[in-house]
């Protein structure tokens, strides 16, 4: 898994935790999904055994599992197609804010627009801030956004 020693926040992170701004709770980062959000989408997939971590270094790999590919699937995510891009294909990111790992890469950017584009979150224009509508669990469990 990955290891445990974490830097420290920086006085700008410290803020944005102490405040709980809207930034910190959801946001982009290189294309994926980070902040509080993005954390949550990370340990949801590692929790369902959809992804796993390989390596304790950070921007360690992360590997698809076979279980998690036919999920994708399902969630309308072409996993073949993302192997083919030039970007890496999934790594563990260290979150700005909350010192946990998020999920980068191809996956992770993936993953992003399929929560827009499914109506569990909306990114905000000319802005990293993106405002979650559903919790990012119910997209990972296949249901449909609620009121």
């Amino acid at each position: 898994m990955i290891a445990s020693g974490r830097p420290e926040r920086s006085a700008q992170a410290e803020r944005e935790v102490r405040r709980d701004t809207p930034l910190r709770r959801a946001r982009s980062c290189y294309g994926h999904l980070a902040g509080v959000e993005g954390v949550a989408l990370m340990d949801g997939l590692l929790e369902l055994g959809w992804i796993e971590v390989q390596g304790d270094e950070f921007h360690a790999p992360v590997r698809l599992t076979s279980d998690g590919a036919q999920a994708m699937a399902r969630l309308g995510i072409d996993v073949d197609g993302l192997s083919n891009k030039k970007r890496k294909f999934a790594f563990a990111c260290l979150d700005w804010t909350e010192r946990r790992y998020h999920l980068g890469g191809a996956l992770g950017g993936e993953a992003l627009r399929m929560l827009e584009k499914n109506a569990y979150l909306k990114r905000l224009p000319a802005s990293r801030e993106v405002k979650p509508l559903t919790p990012v669990g119910e997209w990972l469990r296949g249901r449909p956004p609620g009121p």
